[in-house]
């Protein structure tokens, strides 16, 4: 009679898998965060850029009237609205969970405007040049 050769079982153990589980795990607990803060910085990013092409048109504003009505593109009550403008100049633009403002302050010197800029939203993700809060 023939003996029949056994054969071997193959295969995972199950510590294996466990061991592949727990990696994956650490991975992703590790990558999550990183993932969110990013998605964050990206919406932050978004929303300041948005609002650049609003600061030109402030400052024209200013530049034609020196006034303070400065949602206004020409100064007066009958100039088309400059979008995201909440009053006197002030920008505001939201982009997923960031919120961007942007505060004119006109007292630094003549002829010159500095932009203030905060973030809300952010988990105190900041980019250059805006604080968080």
């Amino acid at each position: 009679m023939k003996m029949m050769a056994r054969k071997a079982q193959s295969g995972f153990t199950l510590i294996e898998l466990m061991i592949v589980v727990a990696i994956i795990g650490i991975l992703a607990a590790v990558a999550i965060p990183a993932y969110k803060d990013y998605t964050i910085k990206a919406n932050a990013s978004t929303a300041v850029a948005s609002l650049d092409g609003q600061k030109v048109k402030v400052g024209l504003a200013y530049n034609q009237t020196g006034t303070a009505n400065l949602c206004k593109e020409d100064g007066d009550a009958a100039g088309a609205t400059i979008p995201n403008c909440t009053g006197a100049g002030v920008l505001a633009y939201t982009s997923g969970v960031a919120t961007a403002t942007l505060t004119p302050d006109f007292t630094t010197k003549p002829g010159e405007i500095a932009w203030g800029c905060v973030l809300t939203g952010t988990n105190n993700v900041t980019i250059k040049g805006c604080t968080a809060t």
